[in-house]
């Protein structure tokens, strides 16, 4: 029995308690393969000893009304009517959702309860869910209405975005004239600063990851890979400090200091002091660091033709991997292909960390210096990055016809509007998808009965910001 010097142990738990809410650990990092899809993304973790415990802070905030507008309720899956399969994958399907006697139509992405669990993926889920829940916050991400479950699925009701991917679009033309590629990319970088603003690294840039709203606008959507309480390089601490019996490996943040960048870093009972009335107090604040927040990971995860070399070179990262994603992307949509190569992953990853791409002779020069600035190996010259020598990315000359303020405000005209006839349209769908049957293959009575149903506890959420 350890001693507790006099201390008061429930209200000392109950207070410790308190200064947990509203954290939720980072993700757990896992194992996976590749999947045959070449577009798939893969995510495993490093056994490392530096690895550490990260915390996010992606919270809510007031922002304006969707044009849509659910009541505030309790939703579940007898609220909607499966119209059409939008796509499907090892994680589950995305389908087309009519709300009964509503008119009104969802994309519901639904999500095995027991791959979930054998992928190890609980905590990335409830990560996903808090990030689209931000959704609100910004033009040119996915907007999340609510979450549900059954006893073996978990369930995201989205936006439809009837406007197809951008994967879908170049397919059909090859690649992009330079003012649609930059009006797509102006809107990506708008919607990553966003993201990185509050420390989220959205480590799965692609093309099919990137929709068109029914005007040509775009949002991002799939967050499964999101990494949150990541910034950059230079916030992060490197002194020796503590109370000896209490040093962690990780950094711990108490929620009041988190809000303004702060760890208190000499947590001990010595330290937790009780007034009169018997509340505690922190004291001895010697040790705190400002401006603090852990600032890398380095789970190996992304989708291979967009992976950064320092991923793949097992290195710790952060917002960095995402500008990288980005120039492979924007490459993609300037010059209709890849600027890697390989026949095996291997190949592609040692072109990735060795190369550097062949830029076709069409390229503007200003296209051409920002995919160079994108595609640097090194991450802390790359542009994005606050130590880029490029400077700050809005600036470069390929964006110089952009404004960001009516950007922002999404008053900028698109350069192509998607063929859409009805609000359920799904012509801009691959239809290998759409022509399947809209259904939920039942999980067989031995495997429900093995999943954990108090891991999924709290995911069922009503987003109080976009209905009413």
């Amino acid at each position: 029995m350890p001693n507790l010097c006099g201390v008061n142990q429930k209200l000392l738990s109950e207070v410790l308690e308190t200064v947990k809410k509203d954290k939720f650990p980072d993700r757990d990092e896992k194992h996976s393969t590749r999947s045959q899809n070449s577009n798939s993304s893969i995510k495993s973790s490093t056994s490392s000893s530096t690895t550490t415990t990260t915390f996010s802070t992606c919270s809510l905030e007031d922002s304006p009304r969707s044009e849509k507008k659910l009541k505030f309720r309790k939703y579940g899956i007898d609220d909607f009517v499966f119209l059409k399969l939008l796509g499907k994958g090892s994680y589950g399907k995305v389908l087309l959702a009519e709300l009964k006697d509503h008119n009104m139509y969802f994309a519901i992405k639904c999500l095995k309860k027991d791959v979930v669990l054998e992928d190890d993926d609980v905590e990335s889920t409830m990560i996903e869910r808090r990030v689209l829940a931000l959704g609100t916050q910004h033009p040119y991400m996915c907007k999340l209405y609510c979450t549900f479950q059954t006893k073996s699925y978990l369930f995201f009701v989205m936006e439809y975005l009837n406007g197809g991917d951008l994967m879908f679009h170049i397919q059909e033309g090859r690649q992009f004239d330079i003012k649609r590629a930059m009006f797509y990319g102006a809107e990506i970088v708008s919607a990553l600063k966003f993201l990185h603003k509050r420390g989220i690294v959205y480590r799965d840039i692609k093309l099919d990851n990137v929709l068109l709203d029914k005007d040509g606008h775009i949002r991002l959507v799939d967050f499964g890979m999101c990494q949150c309480r990541v910034y950059h390089e230079e916030s992060m601490p490197s002194n020796f400090c503590g109370t000896p019996t209490y040093i962690a490996p990780e950094i711990t943040v108490l929620s009041n200091f988190s809000l303004n960048l702060h760890a208190f870093r000499d947590i001990k009972l010595d330290n937790i002091l009780f007034d009169e009335e018997g509340h505690v107090h922190l004291v001895d604040f010697g040790m705190c660091k400002t401006g603090m927040l852990d600032n890398k990971t380095s789970t190996f995860c992304g989708t291979p033709d967009y992976i950064a070399p320092e991923i793949i070179l097992g290195q710790t990262y952060n917002q960095s991997v995402d500008w990288w994603s980005f120039g492979v992307l924007l490459f993609e949509m300037l010059a209709g292909r890849s600027p890697f190569d390989g026949t095996e992953e291997d190949e592609l990853y040692w072109s990735i960390c060795n190369e550097d791409p062949h830029y076709p002779q069409f390229l503007p020069k200003d296209a051409r210096n920002i995919l160079e600035s994108l595609l640097i190996k090194s991450p802390v010259k790359r542009l994005g990055m606050p130590s880029s020598p490029s400077g700050e990315i809005k600036d470069h000359p390929f964006f110089s016809t952009i404004n960001w303020d009516k950007l922002e405000r999404k008053e900028i005209p698109p350069p192509f509007k998607p063929t859409v006839l009805s609000e359920s349209d799904t012509r801009n769908f691959d239809s290998y998808f759409t022509m399947d049957s809209p259904t939920l293959s039942p999980v067989e009575s031995e495997i429900l009965a093995s999943i954990d149903q108090q891991q999924f506890q709290g995911f069922s959420y009503t987003n109080p910001h976009i209905t009413g």
